[in-house]
């Protein structure tokens, strides 16, 4: 009497059709017909394993990237207050107008011509120094999108990597650039605005509050602009993708993996 085995479960393809595993028949001592299961395990099911994987893998990237952008914009936002503050310096310096300090009110209005040119220019070192936070946000924006940070490599690699990648390369030369010339002419613009705002401020000195508050408000952000501009400078010539926007160190030093060539 032939032996009943249980018949193989049923297994579905990826478009839908229905088969069974493939089976080998065979002769079992006493004339008894046995069947045994080749493969219970069909390819489709691992390739879409693998599939399933990468998927997982695809969004976790993505939000990486765009949690990125996003901090780079509110960091771009929370410096924006810092660069008004370190600009418009004859509306916020406090400043001596007869009896008491001169209210907000009174450094915007009633000037003298010389007010007038000392209030015209801190408004257009704002302007430039507010256009050198876009492109370096612009800057950072890209890097995001092209390159990556790797902790295994050396700092120094993406210049070798890049060799292999013209466009891109390219793309970070002009940012670096322009960035770099940016930066050097709003440390530049942002000398010229100290200088003329000192001559404002001293005809109206109030004090040793004036002195003070002068050298809060310039001291940080001409600082960091002599750094970025040493920094932007070592970017160009070395072909480097530092951050000047992240609050911490971060050298992109890969290609993105979206963008490595297949080989």
């Amino acid at each position: 009497m032939a032996s009943v085995h249980p018949i193989p479960p049923v297994m579905q393809g990826p478009n839908g059709q229905v088969s069974y595993p493939p089976v080998q028949y065979g002769q079992q001592p006493g004339g008894h017909q046995s069947i045994t299961i080749v493969n219970n395990v069909p390819a489709f099911t691992q390739s879409l394993k693998k599939e399933s994987s990468n998927k997982s893998s695809t969004p976790k990237r993505v939000d990486d990237e765009y949690w990125q952008k996003v901090i780079a914009i509110l960091k771009f936002a929370m410096n924006f207050f810092g660069l008004v503050m370190a600009t418009l310096l004859s509306i916020f310096v406090p400043q001596n107008c007869g009896v008491t300090t001169c209210t907000f009110e009174e450094n915007l209005t009633d000037l003298t011509d010389f007010n007038k040119f000392v209030l015209g220019w801190n408004f257009a070192t704002l302007g430039v120094l507010m256009f050198y936070a876009w492109r370096s946000a612009r800057r950072e924006a890209w890097m995001i999108e092209f390159l990556d940070e790797d902790h295994n490599v050396a700092h120094n690699n993406l210049q070798r990597q890049l060799e292999a990648y013209p466009e891109i390369r390219e793309g970070l030369r002009q940012r670096n650039l322009e960035v770099f010339v940016i930066a050097v002419f709003s440390l530049v613009i942002l000398f010229v605005n100290i200088g003329v705002s000192i001559g404002l401020v001293a005809e109206y000195y109030d004090g040793f509050r004036t002195v003070t508050v002068f050298i809060t408000n310039v001291l940080v952000v001409t600082q960091k602009f002599v750094a970025i501009s040493l920094t932007m400078r070592k970017c160009y010539n070395g072909g480097l993708g530092l951050s000047l926007i992240r609050t911490e160190a971060v050298c992109y030093n890969v290609v993105d993996k979206d963008h490595v060539k297949v080989v």
